[in-house]
């Protein structure tokens, strides 16, 4: 994966993430969507892009569902303030297994970076083999 989108209705939390991972992966192409149409654009123009998902899953089933095509064969990562059951149903539903809390990202901005422990499911996102499209 060598591009990834970040899409979010707060637009401080997607700049927040690409600051976080032009940082630690400075190699990967990051665009930041604050619209839906910017969303599309980008997912279009970039097919093998992972997707990161700056939003509360429950607040945004009609987004899953509309993106749920273009999710089939993406990385995808949901950062979320707090995570429900029904966070974790929806997630499911779609197909979407990583998920982080933004709290849990905070070691990312941290100075001393001895500690630097980054979650799993972020390291899973960044470092696990795009998935392949098998035809049918």
């Amino acid at each position: 994966m060598r591009n990834v989108i970040i899409y979010g209705i707060n637009w401080t939390n997607c700049y927040a993430l690409q600051s976080i991972f032009k940082q630690k992966y400075p190699e990967k192409c990051v665009k930041t969507c604050n619209s839906l149409t910017a969303l599309l654009h980008s997912l279009s123009d970039m097919p093998d892009a992972g997707l990161i998902l700056a939003l509360n899953p429950h607040e945004h089933v009609y987004l899953f569902h509309a993106l749920q095509a273009r999710l089939q064969n993406r990385k995808v990562l949901v950062v979320a303030d707090r995570l429900y059951y029904i966070d974790r149903c929806v997630l499911q539903y779609f197909g979407v297994m990583d998920y982080v809390l933004k709290d849990e990202l905070s070691c990312a901005i941290r100075s001393d970076r001895e500690k630097l422990r980054l979650p799993e499911a972020w390291l899973r996102f960044c470092h696990r083999p795009q998935k392949k499209t098998v035809a049918a």
